[in-house]
């Protein structure tokens, strides 16, 4: 899914205002650094960052639609592996392999569990 791309109202309407200042006087100038040069910059400076921020977003947007092709061969490979494997050994030798696995994650799982006693309620309520 593309990701959406950035327009800027500000940018545009600041584009339109420069042309503007520009047919008045070319070299206008209004003191305090307000010059029809430092507001162009300004308005190119944002018209390039913004443009550099859409591209990057393309980019991004390339690179996660690769990723997920990927992911698509990971998947295709996962099933055919695990069919390779019931062909080869038989899937009630596998499903025998994968209950052992699951007993040994779960005993390694249950030695982390810590035990927490429970206040007894039945005692704090009768006073």
């Amino acid at each position: 899914m593309a990701r959406i791309k950035k327009q800027s109202r500000i940018i545009s309407n600041a584009k339109t205002r420069l042309s503007a200042l520009v047919s008045i006087d070319p070299n206008m100038d209004l003191g305090n650094g307000l010059t029809a040069t430092i507001y162009e910059k300004a308005i190119t400076l944002g018209t390039d960052l913004l443009s550099d921020y859409n591209t990057t977003l393309s980019t991004v947007d390339e690179k996660l639609n690769k990723a997920q092709a990927q992911e698509l061969v990971i998947s295709d490979l996962s099933e055919r592996m695990l069919a390779g494997v019931a062909s080869k050994y038989g899937k009630i030798a596998m499903s025998t392999k994968w209950l052992e696995a699951l007993k040994k994650v779960s005993a390694k799982n249950q030695l982390k569990k810590v035990v927490v006693k429970q206040p007894n309620f039945f005692c704090a309520i009768w006073f």
